[in-house]
């Protein structure tokens, strides 16, 4: 019962927050054109907003003023299509289409470069960022190690919950506080639990409609994932 309120009350935030029109308390006039993805450091000091045509800004939001701009390669404008920090706030992601980079939050510098060969949707990082979970383009996610630079395990959500003969797109993914966890929603309508150390399939949800928001609990214990 505790865990069923506990989700109620999660979900009827997350319905408060989309649907009530509220003045807005800050705002930053930080693109000439427009933002595609924005992420908020686990402290709550800054927030990271990835722009299109232009580099990912840090902003120290109290100060209201920009700490870092980075880019994939300086001086060649691109759009940053993601944007995600570690829980310990240590690191910090910038993908732009087929590349992400890694960058230290101590000094703004880059500490790896990963490319793909299709486009990143979305991606999660682990509590020290030595873990990412990423969603690809062609249907899957891949839960890849940072520091041995592999593939741990390539994650899939079949099309048989909604009729369909092949894979279904994979909107959003999220690794627990543990790192014990991944969870993963997708065009199947389903919301799936995985194993970071198997790889295996824990457990899943089916919904309404395909699933475009997952997350954990910070503190742990708790999945929510979000449906339109």
């Amino acid at each position: 019962m505790t865990l069923r309120l506990t989700l109620i009350l999660l979900i009827s935030t997350l319905l408060s927050a989309c649907s009530s029109e509220r003045q807005a308390d800050k705002e930053w006039a930080h693109s000439e054109l427009s933002s595609y993805a924005a992420a908020y450091s686990p402290n709550g000091k800054y927030v990271l907003v990835g722009d299109t045509d232009g580099p990912a800004k840090l902003w120290h939001i109290e100060k209201n003023r920009v700490i870092y701009s980075w880019q994939n390669t300086a001086g060649e404008a691109g759009t940053t299509t993601s944007v995600a920090f570690s829980a310990d706030g240590k690191v910090a992601a910038t993908a732009e289409i087929d590349t992400v980079v890694l960058w230290e939050m101590a000094n703004g510098k880059p500490m790896m470069r990963l490319s793909f060969p299709v486009r990143i949707k979305t991606m999660a990082l682990s509590k020290h960022g030595d873990y990412v979970l990423f969603a690809l383009q062609d249907r899957t996610a891949v839960y890849f190690d940072v520091i041995e630079n592999r593939v741990v395990h390539i994650l899939r959500h079949d099309g048989k919950p909604v009729g369909a003969p092949i894979d279904q797109l994979i909107n959003a993914v999220a690794i627990s506080p543990s790192g014990k966890y991944a969870l993963t929603g997708g065009d199947d309508r389903m919301a799936r639990l995985w194993s970071s150390e198997t790889g295996k399939q824990l457990r899943k949800w089916k919904h309404d409609n395909g699933v475009n928001i997952v997350a954990f609990y910070t503190k742990g214990g708790l999945c929510v994932d979000w449906c339109r």
